[in-house]
């Protein structure tokens, strides 16, 4: 993937697919099945797999800054144009198997109603932001 930004606060989630390096500005990551990364608004990001024979899959949520503040205060960043603190956040069990259910439920869309699908990314948007509010909740700084 070459390199991209987005205008709004990303969140990403390795799904699938070969070990891969992931930049986002400054940082540099491997990312291996399960990783998230939290990427503020604005910031270049690109990915090298190590195998291209397979796709690498990944789950991307975009969401508006001014709803992501408001939203969940505790999760903002203090730095103008920064919505969040951190950058890398690693991924619970819980929110692996709600990822993998909601990939699934996706490629089958036939299947299941537009409500059905937003309540999953509801229920696995918020155990992202419930986990990552409690480790910075517990964090010493």
């Amino acid at each position: 993937m070459g390199e991209r930004s987005h205008p709004e606060p990303t969140i990403l989630i390795k799904h699938s697919g070969p070990p891969c390096e992931l930049r986002a500005g400054e940082l540099r990551t491997s990312l291996g099945r399960g990783a998230l990364l939290i990427l503020n608004a604005g910031e270049p990001v690109a990915m090298t797999a190590e195998d291209t024979s397979a796709p690498v899959r990944l789950v991307l949520f975009h969401a508006a800054p001014d709803w992501l503040s408001e939203a969940f205060p505790a999760v903002a960043g203090e730095t103008p144009g920064h919505a969040l603190s951190t950058a890398i956040e690693e991924i619970t069990p819980r929110i692996r198997r709600l990822a993998d259910t909601l990939a699934i439920e996706a490629i089958n869309d036939r299947f299941l109603s537009g409500e059905r699908l937003e309540f999953m990314l509801q229920e696995l948007m918020l155990s992202i932001v419930d986990t990552y509010l409690a480790r910075r909740e517990s964090s010493p700084l």
